[in-house]
C-alpha cells in the first residue's frame, strides 16, 4: 500500500472529500487525488460546502 493510497482511506474514513490548499487556491477529490504530482505538504484536509463566494473547495 502506498502513502497516496493510505491518505486516501484516511481522508474516506474522516468523510473528508480531498484536500485543499487555500493559499493557492487550489484543491482536488478522493477520485483524482494529487493529480497535480506537487508535494502535498501544504494541502489540508477538505470538505464541500456552497459559499458566499461559490467557493467550491473549503479547508477544514
Amino acid at each position: 500500500m502506498t502513502v497516496k493510497e493510505l491518505l486516501r482511506d484516511w481522508l474516506d474514513d474522516e468523510h473528508y472529500v480531498g484536500l485543499c490548499n487555500p493559499e493557492l487556491e487550489c484543491g482536488c477529490g478522493l477520485d483524482d487525488l494529487m493529480p497535480c504530482g506537487s508535494n502535498c505538504g501544504e494541502c489540508q484536509p477538505a470538505t464541500v460546502f456552497e459559499n458566499k463566494e461559490n467557493n467550491p473547495c473549503q479547508s477544514v
